[in-house]
C-alpha cells in the first residue's frame, strides 16, 4: 500500500503514480470518483477517493470488506482492483476503467434489449454473484447503476462494482443494517429492514426485468409506495423462452410476482400454463421450496390444479425439495396419471433413499394398467435394487426388459451393470457390457466402478485401457477417475495410481477443488503407505470433509505414527468439520487402538448432543473404545444405554469381558443375548471361546465348541480351532492341542502355530515347540516373531547351539524383532516410550530413578529380583538388570509414578499403560509386586489382553 500526502478530496494533481483529471460520480463529499491516467504507461484507470474524517462506522467496516474483497479476487464480472493508496484524510482504490458506462445509461440509450442479450448480461452478473457467496460477501446495492460495461455494445463484458456498503454475511446469518436503494429490494428487506445472505437474489431478478421491458418492474420512492405497486400487479411481462433457462437466483422474483395476482384473461391462460411449468421446473431445479409452494397455489387458482402436466411438474419439485408426502399427496390427487407421474414420483423415492417402496411403486405400477414402465422407470426400478441390496428383485426386472425390448437401451443397460456389480455379481454385470451395442461414457464408468468396488482393480484398469484404445473413445471425467484411483488403492498399487494422478492433470482436473477425486487421491496414497504425498495433496485442498480427515488419520495411525495422527485428529476436531456416524466410527477404531481414552471421551461427548450418537454402529465402535481402554464399566454402561443393540453389539461386550479375564460374566452375556432373541455369528462364537480361553474355562469351551461344531447355521474356522489350541496350551494339554491342529478340517493357519508356540514356551516343552517352530520357519520363515519365540524356548532350556542356530538364521534373512512401543496418559497428554534404552523422554534419569527406588522396596519387602531369562544372555547380572528397567513398559509406569507419587494408596486411580508387543515375563513379575507394595491398581494391555495387577496378583492368572 503506497501513502502520499494529499489530505483533502478535492482535485489533487496527482495521487500516488496517477493523474487525476476529470470527475466521474459518486456521493460527494464522502465518496468521489475520478477518471485518472497512469503516470508510467498512460494508461487510464478509475480512482475512488473515499473521505476517512467522519465515515460512520458502519461504512467503515462495508469500506474494508470492499477492500479486502476486491483484493482477494480475480474474476472478469467483478471490477478489478489494481492499487490501493492512503493519505491521512483519504482512501484512494484506483480501479480499471469501464468505458461503456453503467448498465442504467445503457438501457436508457437503447431501451429493452432482446432475449439474447437479457441472457448473455444474466449470465455474467449471476457469475459475479457466484464469486460473492464464495466469499459470503453481499452487496446491498446491486441495481443498473453499479453494474459496469467494458464497452458501449451489447456484446460488453459485464462488471459488478461499487461494494460501498458490501459486508460479510455467511449462510444462517441475519443482519439489519440499512440496504440501498428500496426500488431493487425484496419486499419483507422494506419492510422488515433485516436480511440474510440471499439479498442480492431480488435485486438480480429486478434487473432482468429492466432488461426485458426498459424500465423498473415497480415504480415508487418508498418502501410504501413500492409495495402497493407490487400488489397492482396484474401482468408478468416475462417472455416464455428465457424463463425456462433463468438463473436459480432470478426464479424468486419471478416466482413472487406470478403469485401476487394469478388472475388474468382467458387469452393468457395456456401462455401462464407453460409459464408455470417452466417456474416449477427451475424451482425443482435449484429446490426453492418456497417459490413451489407459492407456485402450486397460483396453478389452483387458475384452474390448473388437475392438469397431468402440472402435476408431473409439482410431483419432481416436491420430491427435489425432500417433501415427499407432498408429491405423493398430488399423486394421489391426479385423476389421470402417465408414465412421467409415476416416474417422477419413484426417482423422488430413490433420490431420498426410499429404495422398498420406489420398488413397490413398480409393482402397483405395472398392476394398475395405468401406463406402462419406459426405459427410466425401469432404470431408477434397478438403481432402487443396488440401494436395497435385491439383487434377485434386480434380476426379475433384467427379465422384463428382455421381454420388453428395452435391455438394448443405453439407461436400461447403464444400470444393469450397475445393479450386478453391486449385487456382487461381477460376472453378469460384464456379461451385460459385452452385449450392449451401445456404450457412452456412463456405460464404461460403470464397468470400470464395478470392477473397483468388487475388488476387481486389474480389471477396472484394464477396462480403462480398452475403452481408451477404442477409435470413438470416450474422454473419461471425474467418476472414471474416482473409480480408478479406487481400483488402486484396492490393489495397493503406488505406480499406477501416480499414473492417473498425471492423467488427470495433463486433462485439467483440479484436485484442490473437487471432492470425489481429493479423497479418492488421498486415499490412494494413504494405503500405499505415501503418507508424504497424501499429506501433499492434503493440505493442498481449498476445502478438507470429513472423510478425508479420517483418511490421513487413520493412514497416520495405521503406519504407527500416533503423535502425527492425534495431531491430525486434533486439527480436524478444532475445523469445525461436521462429522457422520461413519467418520466418527473411524476416528473412535483409532482411539480405540491406541487406548487414548480422554480423546474418546470428547468424542462421547460430541455424539450426545449429535443425531449421529443414535445410530448403533458408531455405539458400538464407542463401546469398543471404552473396552480397550480398560474401561469395562463404562462400556456396559453405554451398552446398557443403547437404545438399538445388534449381534454386533453383544459381541463387542463378550469380547471385552474375555479380553479382561471375566470369561463368567461373558458367557453370561451370551445367554442374555440368546434369550433376547439374537442369534450369534460366526464371530460371536470366536468371542465366547476367546473369553472362556482367557478365563482358563476349559470344559466349558469345550461344550461351546461341541455347540458350534452343531449349528448348521456356523461353520467353524481356523480362529476357532485356535481358541481351544489356547486354552489347551493354557492347561499344558500341549500334545492334544497338537493333535487337534493336525486333524482340522482346513489347512492350519500360522497364528495356530504361534499360539501353540507360545504355550510351550509357558510350559517350557522344547520337545513340541521345536515341532511346531519348524513348521512356523517353514511357512512364516521371514516372520520375526517365529525366530524370537523359539530361540527363547531354547535359551530358557538351556540349549544354547539351538538358541544361536535359530538366532543366525533370523540374522542372515535381515530379520529384526519388532520394536516394543508402549504409551501413557499423564495430564491429558499421551507419551510415547520404545525399547532398547529410550532416553528420548526429558525426564529419563527421573523415571529411572523412581524405577531403581521401587525395585528396592519390592526386594526389602517381597524379596524380588530380576528374572535374568528375559533379559539378554551374553552380560553379566547387573547389566540383565539394567536391560529389564528399560523396557518400555516399566518406563511408561515411572512417568506415571513420578508425576503422581510413588507413596503408598492409590487415591482411586488407576495406573492405565498399553504396549504394542506382548508384556516380558519379568515386567509381569515387577508389576504384581508394584500392586503389592505401593497398593496401587495398574492396567496393562498388551497384544494379547488385558491384565489388571491389585494385591500383587494378575487377572490372567500368569497365562497370557
Amino acid at each position: 500500500m503506497a501513502t502520499t500526502d494529499t489530505t483533502t478530496t478535492e482535485a489533487p494533481a496527482t495521487v500516488g503514480g496517477y493523474e487525476l483529471r476529470e470527475r466521474l460520480g459518486g456521493r460527494p463529499p464522502s465518496t468521489v470518483v475520478w477518471r485518472a491516467v497512469s503516470r508510467s504507461t498512460g494508461a487510464p484507470v478509475a480512482v475512488k477517493q473515499v473521505r476517512l474524517a467522519g465515515l460512520p462506522a458502519r461504512l467503515r467496516d462495508s469500506l474494508d470488506c470492499e477492500v479486502r474483497f476486491l483484493a482477494a479476487v480475480s474474476h472478469p464480472n467483478i471490477i478489478r482492483l489494481i492499487e490501493v493508496i492512503q493519505t491521512q484524510s483519504c482512501l484512494y482504490l484506483v480501479l480499471e476503467l469501464c468505458e461503456g458506462g453503467n448498465l442504467a445509461a445503457f438501457i436508457q440509450r437503447n431501451g429493452r434489449v432482446d432475449e439474447r442479450v437479457a441472457r448473455n448480461f444474466m449470465e455474467q452478473i449471476g457469475a459475479g454473484l457466484q464469486v460473492l457467496r464464495r466469499h459470503h460477501v453481499v452487496h446491498r446495492d446491486l441495481k443498473p447503476q453499479n453494474v459496469l460495461l467494458s464497452s458501449p455494445s451489447s456484446d460488453a463484458i459485464l462488471k459488478i462494482s461499487d461494494f460501498g456498503l458490501a459486508r460479510v454475511l455467511r449462510p444462517g446469518e441475519y443482519a439489519n443494517t440499512a440496504c440501498g436503494s428500496c426500488l431493487y429490494m425484496a419486499p419483507e428487506v422494506m419492510l422488515f429492514q433485516k436480511y440474510d445472505d440471499k439479498v442480492d437474489m431480488w435485486s438480480i431478478g429486478a434487473i432482468l426485468f429492466e432488461l426485458l421491458n426498459g424500465y423498473p418492474p415497480f415504480q415508487g420512492r418508498s418502501n410504501v409506495q413500492l409495495l402497493q405497486c407490487i400488489n397492482r400487479s396484474t401482468s408478468l411481462p416475462f417472455s416464455k423462452p428465457l424463463a425456462s433457462s433463468l438463473h436459480p437466483d432470478c426464479v424468486d422474483i419471478c416466482t413472487r410476482l406470478l403469485c401476487t395476482n394469478p388472475v388474468a384473461p382467458p387469452t393468457n391462460l395456456m401462455e401462464r400454463r407453460k409459464l408455470i411449468a417452466d417456474l416449477l421446473r427451475a424451482s425443482a431445479k435449484s429446490s426453492a421450496l418456497r417459490g413451489g409452494v407459492q407456485l402450486h397455489a397460483a396453478l389452483t387458482k387458475l384452474g390448473f390444479g388437475l392438469d397431468t402436466m402440472l402435476s408431473n411438474n409439482l410431483i419432481d419439485m416436491y420430491a427435489k425439495c425432500g417433501k415427499l408426502a407432498m408429491a405423493a399427496e398430488v399423486f394421489d390427487g391426479m385423476p389421470d396419471r402417465n408414465v412421467v407421474s409415476w416416474t417422477a414420483l419413484m426417482v423422488g423415492l430413490l433420490r431420498h433413499g426410499e429404495a422398498r417402496e420406489c420398488l413397490r411403486l413398480l409393482g402397483e405400477m405395472r398392476a394398475s394398467s395405468e401406463a406402462a414402465p419406459n426405459e427410466y422407470t425401469l432404470s431408477a426400478s434397478l438403481k432402487a435394487c443396488c440401494v436395497a441390496g435385491d439383487t434377485s428383485a434386480g434380476v426379475r426386472i433384467h427379465g422384463f426388459c428382455v421381454r420388453t425390448g428395452y435391455e438394448e437401451h443405453h439407461v436400461v443397460a447403464n444400470s444393469l451393470v450397475l445393479m450386478y456389480s453391486k449385487g456382487g455379481r461381477i460376472g453378469d454385470a460384464r456379461r451385460v457390457f459385452d452385449g450392449t451395442a451401445f456404450r457412452n461414457l456412463v456405460t464404461w464408468n460403470a464397468m470400470i466402478s464395478g470392477y473397483a468396488h468388487a475388488g476387481h482393480g486389474r480389471d477396472a484398469l484394464l477396462v480403462f485401457r480398452e475403452m481408451q484404445q477404442r477409435q470413438d473413445g470416450e474422454q473419461p471425467d471425474e467418476f472414471t477417475f474416482a473409480s480408478l484411483l479406487k481400483a488402486c488403492s484396492g490393489l495397493v498399487a503406488a505406480r499406477q495410481g501416480a499414473q492417473v494422478h498425471a492423467a488427470m492433470t495433463v486433462r485439467g482436473f483440479s484436485t484442490a477443488s473437487n471432492a470425489i477425486l481429493a479423497g479418492a487421491l488421498v486415499d490412494l496414497y494413504a494405503k500405499c503407505r505415501c503418507l508424504p504425498v497424501a499429506m501433499q495433496v492434503f493440505e493442498s485442498l481449498e476445502r478438507k470433509n470429513a472423510i478425508q480427515w479420517t483418511t490421513v488419520v487413520v493412514g497416520h495411525a495405521q503406519e504407527g505414527q500416533v503423535k502425527e495422527a492425534m495431531g491430525l485428529f486434533r486439527r480436524f476436531w478444532s475445523s469445525g468439520v461436521r462429522a457422520d456416524a461413519h467418520v466418527l466410527s473411524s476416528v473412535v477404531g483409532v482411539l480405540a487402538d491406541f487406548a487414548l481414552f480422554e480423546q474418546g471421551r470428547q468424542v462421547h461427548c460430541y455424539t450426545v448432543k449429535n443425531p449421529a450418537g443414535l445410530d448403533v454402529s458408531l455405539g458400538n465402535s464407542m463401546v469398543d473404545m471404552y473396552i480397550k481402554c480398560g474401561l469395562v464399566d463404562e462400556a456396559e454402561r453405554l451398552f446398557q444405554e443403547m437404545p438399538a443393540r445388534n449381534v454386533v453389539s453383544w459381541t463387542a461386550m463378550i469380547n471385552g469381558l474375555g479380553k479382561h479375564g471375566l470369561g463368567r460374566e461373558a458367557m453370561d452375556m451370551f445367554e442374555k443375548m440368546q434369550s433376547e432373541g439374537v442369534e450369534p455369528d460366526e464371530v460371536t462364537y470366536l468371542a465366547l471361546l476367546s473369553a472362556c480361553s482367557h478365563a482358563g474355562l476349559v470344559e466349558e469351551c469345550r461344550l461351546y465348541f461341541s455347540r458350534i461344531r452343531q449349528d448348521r447355521r456356523v461353520r467353524p474356522k481356523a480362529e476357532h480351532y485356535a481358541c481351544v489350541v489356547d486354552l489347551l496350551g493354557r492347561a499344558g494339554e500341549l500334545r492334544e492341542a497338537r493333535d487337534l491342529i493336525l486333524t482340522m478340517p482346513m489347512e492350519p493357519t500360522v497364528g495356530i502355530w504361534q499360539t501353540l508356540l507360545s504355550a510351550c514356551r509357558v510350559h517350557k516343552d522344547v520337545a513340541v515347540g521345536r515341532e511346531a517352530g519348524d513348521v512356523l520357519l517353514a511357512i512364516d520363515g521371514d516372520n520375526p516373531v517365529n525366530y524370537v519365540m523359539l530361540s527363547n524356548i531354547f535359551a530358557e532350556a538351556g540349549e544354547w547351539r539351538e538358541c544361536q542356530k535359530v538366532r543366525g538364521a533370523m540374522r542372515r534373512k535381515g530379520l529384526k524383532k519388532q520394536g516394543g512401543c508402549s504409551w501413557v496418559e499423564v495430564d491429558k497428554e499421551v507419551h510415547f516410550f520404545y525399547g532398547g534404552g529410550d532416553d528420548t523422554h526429558p525426564q529419563a534419569g527421573d523415571i529411572r530413578r523412581v524405577l531403581r527406588d521401587i525395585e528396592r522396596r519390592m526386594r526389602e519387602q517381597l524379596g524380588y529380583s530380576a528374572d535374568a531369562q528375559f533379559a539378554l544372555h551374553d552380560v553379566d547380572e547387573e547389566s540383565r538388570a539394567e536391560n529389564l528397567r528399560v523396557h518400555s513398559e516399566r518406563l511408561a509406569v515411572g512417568l506415571w509414578l513420578l508425576h503422581n507419587g510413588a507413596d503408598t494408596g492409590g487415591q482411586g486411580k488407576v495406573i492405565r499403560v498399553y504396549k504394542n508387543l506382548r508384556v516380558c515375563g519379568d515386567c509381569h513379575e515387577f508389576f504384581k509386586g508394584l500392586s503389592a507394595v505401593l497398593k496401587k491398581v495398574l492396567v496393562v494391555r498388551d497384544a494379547n489382553r488385558f491384565h489388571r495387577f491389585e494385591q500383587g496378583a494378575c487377572s490372567c492368572r500368569d497365562y497370557w
